[in-house]
């Protein structure tokens, strides 16, 4: 019974030893299983990550790409609207252009014909002086031919009187006339003096209105100046200054200011 007993010890601790040996290569199995398991894991994750990798190397690479387009269309964008830019530029500067060549031309216009116009209004008014001047001869040549005609009829009545009065009377004029001639030609020679015997002016100065010189307007003459006068043909200049040899002053209408001499004539 003891041997029995021993053996079926022996044989429990075999069992016992049996099923730690099975215990030990199923928890090995399982250990190894476990291992395997996250091996696989492992490899699933590494495998997924490098695919999340890619997808993310991917992902910029694309985003990379639609950025540079985005930045090429950008910049295409950009480069349109600065030769839009450019463009209109040019157009407005063309536009400046011309439209400083229309007011160039239109000034150049504007300055020929008033150019124009003051050179009709100076040959009218040439002319017009002209005309005046040929009127104021034309008058002063029929006021000269109608004096001559006046004076040949004075002469003539002179003769047919001198025919009626006796002889007598006739030396008496003679003496008349001699003694005026001699008056006159004290009065023209220079040689003679200024002043007579009473103390009157008799030079041979131009008639004159209480001891003035005396002048009758040939042409009109509008004063450009206050410190000028203005006359109308025939009006009367007296107490005239010669200061120069162009321009007298005198008055006229009672306002005393220059005037040209050659618009005037001396009264005689």
């Amino acid at each position: 019974k003891r041997k029995e007993l021993e053996v079926a010890q022996a044989e429990i601790q075999r069992q016992k030893q049996l099923a730690e040996e099975q215990r030990k290569i199923a928890d090995a199995q399982k250990l190894a299983q476990q291992q395997e398991l996250d091996r696989i894991k492992d490899a699933e994750r590494e495998s997924q990550r490098q695919e999340a990798e890619e997808q993310r190397k991917l992902a910029e690479t694309q985003k990379l790409a639609q950025q540079q387009e985005l930045d090429r269309i950008k910049e295409a964008e950009r480069e349109s609207q600065r030769q839009e830019a450019e463009r209109r530029r040019i157009a407005e500067l063309e536009a400046q252009r011309k439209e400083e060549e229309y007011r160039r031309q239109a000034a150049d216009r504007m300055h020929k014909e008033e150019t124009d116009r003051r050179r009709a209004l100076e040959l009218e008014q040439q002319r017009k002086i002209e005309e005046e001047a040929q009127r104021g001869m034309e008058e002063l040549e029929k006021m000269q031919n109608e004096l001559f005609q006046v004076e040949d009829m004075q002469r003539k009545r002179s003769r047919e009187l001198e025919a009626q009065i006796p002889a007598a009377q006739r030396r008496y004029r003679e003496e008349e006339d001699e003694d005026d001639i001699d008056d006159e030609e004290w009065d023209d020679d220079p040689q003679a003096g200024n002043i007579s015997s009473n103390g009157n002016n008799v030079s041979g100065v131009p008639s004159n209105v209480n001891g003035s010189i005396v002048a009758v307007a040939l042409y009109d003459y509008q004063a450009a100046a206050e410190d000028e006068v203005s006359f109308d043909p025939g009006d009367l200049i007296i107490n005239i200054e010669m200061i120069d040899e162009g321009w007298w002053r005198g008055e006229c209408n009672g306002k005393f200011g220059l005037f040209p001499a050659n618009y005037v004539e001396i009264k005689q």
